[in-house]
């Protein structure tokens, strides 16, 4: 299934995948939304897009089914959370196995 996984993830075009694996990380340095939450703000910094093209891929995922998208309001940011279909893809297990995947082929994160 990582195989499959990461076929699948590594074949979506560039913005989209930067974006599901800012889902799949723990809040941290890169990130303050929790494993399973993004922000438009965070996927604007982290991409070095404008916030409207943030919210753009965001729009794109939601319409994918990848996410639910939750509105900002005023200056708040718009938050993507990962479709609880696709829960799977935060488990401990799947990241651990990624992350080694990643390793062998030097892939970037």
């Amino acid at each position: 299934m990582t195989i499959l996984s990461e076929a699948a993830l590594s074949s979506m075009p560039n913005d989209r995948r930067q974006v599901v694996d800012l889902l799949l990380q723990d809040s941290g340095p890169r990130k303050s939304s929790p494993r399973g939450q993004v922000s438009s703000s965070e996927i604007a910094e982290n991409l070095a897009i404008s916030k409207p093209t943030a919210l753009r891929v965001i729009e794109e995922l939601r319409l994918l089914d990848i996410g639910e998208k939750t509105s900002g309001m005023g200056n708040q940011s718009a938050i993507l959370c990962l479709n609880p279909a696709y829960d799977w893809l935060t488990s401990d297990t799947f990241i651990s196995y990624r992350n080694k995947w990643r390793e062998l082929y030097c892939l970037p994160f």
